[in-house]
């Protein structure tokens, strides 16, 4: 409980109007750095307030009610003098409170990192948004938004950005990466043209009930696109537009595909992908970058020979996979950098890894592989930085 010294330096802070709001929601916690001025910074920035408004810090032995009269207006309070008492938070998540409206002072919060405010009610959002340099992860999603501020194209450093699950009408202009639901993308379709620099669309329909069946041949022509997650769809067929793109990496994950382009720079797939498709896969001469996604039911035991027709690849990484060995013919990837089979079931490499002369990383760590084992590759490539 707070002492009533303490309460009585919040009153004088804030006066007792705005305090008997504050007390009653988020803000009070928000205030509290400024009695407690290491609370947030013992907490590394952090501020994180589960559904319910109950949240209990170690420090001070501080803890808000769980139900709480006038919540919203006490957590927008809050919010607004939030910049106030403690400038330096990175990470605030505001998920599921019943926010109907963030205020603009949110803006000062020039060391913030990550913003999560998904779940609530918001129809619009500040352009003071944009003022936060800093931020790398936004998350908007399932709320009442129709419009962005144009203003979000200026956070350079912004590498999450999701907005799936709101009825928008349009995206700003200059917006770099953003994650959407399948069927934002089907109704964003006339508008794809104008993404001149998005680099990073996330469109994966994990989590949603409604699936991509047709990729907007749109998607091939954007000029600085260079990473599209495509995975979890009911894709059948990848756009021959795509094999005039370089550069783009394409995940195409848990998909029902059974027809790729004719070329590709960089692929992520999964392990039944893989198994069905790899003669197709491994058709891919432009491929420079194979990424082999695995899980405890889906699993890339071995691989095929034919990976030797892959004569442009750079980076293979197959993590946690259940590989029992590598084939023979892997050491004429002549070309390849990096090969990446962390958490495999390898007990020895082959002997023609030594032909790989480009390589220039090798990670076999968590692999049962004997410190003979070891010695042996470390012999054969005195060259390559080996992690194990």
């Amino acid at each position: 409980m707070i002492s009533q010294e303490k309460q009585e330096k919040l009153i004088d802070l804030l006066g007792s109007d705005t305090f008997a709001s504050v007390n009653q929601g988020l803000g009070l916690l928000q205030t509290l750095s400024r009695v407690y001025p290491d609370l947030i910074v013992d907490m590394f920035g952090q501020i994180e307030v589960s559904d319910g408004f109950s949240s209990y810090l170690a420090k001070g032995q501080i803890v808000l009610p769980e139900r709480l009269e006038n919540a919203k207006h006490g957590l927008y309070v809050g919010l607004s003098l939030l910049p106030k008492a403690n400038n330096r938070v990175s990470h605030l998540a505001l998920n599921s409170m019943s926010l109907t409206k963030v205020p603009s002072e949110i803006g000062q919060l020039h060391h913030l990192q990550l913003l999560n405010l998904s779940c609530n009610q918001l129809e619009s959002l500040p352009s003071q948004i944009g003022f936060l340099s800093r931020l790398r992860y936004l998350n908007v999603r399932m709320n009442s938004l129709r419009h962005l501020p144009e203003t979000l194209s200026e956070l350079q450093f912004l590498e999450d950005f999701d907005v799936s699950t709101n009825p928008l009408q349009s995206l700003p202009s200059r917006l770099s990466v953003v994650t959407l639901s399948p069927a934002q993308l089907q109704g964003f379709s006339e508008q794809i043209h104008k993404w001149k620099d998005m680099q990073n669309l996330h469109v994966s329909g994990r989590n949603f009930s409604h699936f991509l069946k047709k990729v907007p041949e749109d998607l091939a022509y954007l000029p600085s696109l260079k990473n599209l997650d495509l995975s979890w769809n009911e894709i059948s067929i990848l756009p021959e537009a795509f094999s005039t793109v370089e550069g783009l990496s394409i995940d195409v994950r848990y998909n029902p595909l059974r027809k790729l382009p004719s070329q590709l720079t960089a692929l992520i797939v999964d392990a039944g992908l893989w198994r069905r498709k790899q003669h197709l896969i491994c058709s891919l001469e432009t491929l420079y970058r194979l990424q082999i996604e695995s899980d405890s039911s889906n699993q890339v035991t071995h691989l095929t020979a034919k990976i030797a027709n892959l004569h442009s690849l750079k980076e293979l990484r197959i993590r946690h996979g259940g590989l029992l060995s590598l084939p023979h013919e892997i050491g004429q990837l002549s070309n390849l950098k990096i090969l990446d089979v962390e958490g495999n079931d390898l007990e020895s490499l082959p002997s023609t890894v030594q032909n790989m002369l480009s390589l220039e990383r090798l990670n076999i760590k968590m692999n049962p592989l004997s410190s003979a084992s070891i010695d042996l590759i470390q012999h054969w490539l005195p060259n390559t930085m080996i992690l194990f």
